[in-house]
């Protein structure tokens, strides 16, 4: 009977201990993880969807922002809607290309719509890559991507909270950076580190309390 007063005492502790970690891990602050794979962004995301850039007019001219269902993009500069005859990735894709002056930076800004957690793109530049491109999900701390290419690189990032701002930001003067096969979701949420210590506490404590009940229901030996 010790010996299981004791055993109940350790694993009431161990349960308290998880749902104490299970609580500080849903109040800590959102975390950014970043994918340089399709494969392994597909893996940790559901709900997928592709944004259609060939929605728009073949070439989009003279502005700097387009909308594609409910996903807004705004550059500093002109932003071009150019077919895939162009660039030489064979798809839709977005241009911080300029016509109307110089710039110091080429700097995009993409609000996607409500509810998406998970957010990927390939890209690139056939023109006048930036000597350095510079990515922000929500505000945070700058991420490096490595230099666009005439081919395009794939980056892909999950949050645990809504993606509300993604900006990206090229430097160098008069530098183009180039956006396709842009794809929007959820992330899938892994279960907590604790959690599997918290079932196997409460697993231990309902087999003490079967056995508890079994002993007290006994019939004694005659």
């Amino acid at each position: 009977m010790m010996l299981q007063s004791h055993l109940c005492r350790v694993v009431l502790i161990a349960a308290a201990t998880a749902v104490q970690t299970l609580i500080a891990g849903g109040a800590a602050s959102a975390s950014v993880v970043e994918f340089n794979s399709l494969s392994s962004f597909d893996a940790a995301t559901s709900g997928r969807s592709n944004i259609d850039l060939s929605s728009q007019a073949f070439f989009e001219f003279g502005t700097n922002t387009a909308t594609f269902a409910g996903d807004k993009f705004k550059a500093n500069r002109d932003l071009y809607d150019l077919g895939g005859s162009f660039g030489g990735y064979g798809v839709a894709f977005l241009s911080t290309e300029n016509v109307s002056g110089n710039f110091s930076s080429s700097t995009l800004t993409i609000t996607p719509k409500t509810g998406i957690t998970a957010f990927g793109f390939d890209y690139g530049s056939y023109t006048d890559p930036p000597t350095s491109l510079q990515i922000t999900i929500n505000g945070g701390s700058p991420i490096n991507l490595t230099t666009p290419t005439t081919s395009g690189t794939f980056v892909g990032f999950t949050d645990t909270t809504n993606i509300t701002t993604i900006v990206l930001t090229g430097l160098g003067t008069d530098t183009v950076f180039d956006l396709f096969n842009i794809v929007q979701g959820t992330a899938v949420t892994p279960l907590p580190a604790a959690f599997p210590l918290l079932a196997a506490g409460l697993g231990v404590l309902g087999l003490l309390s079967r056995r508890r009940k079994h002993q007290s229901t006994a019939v004694p030996a005659a």
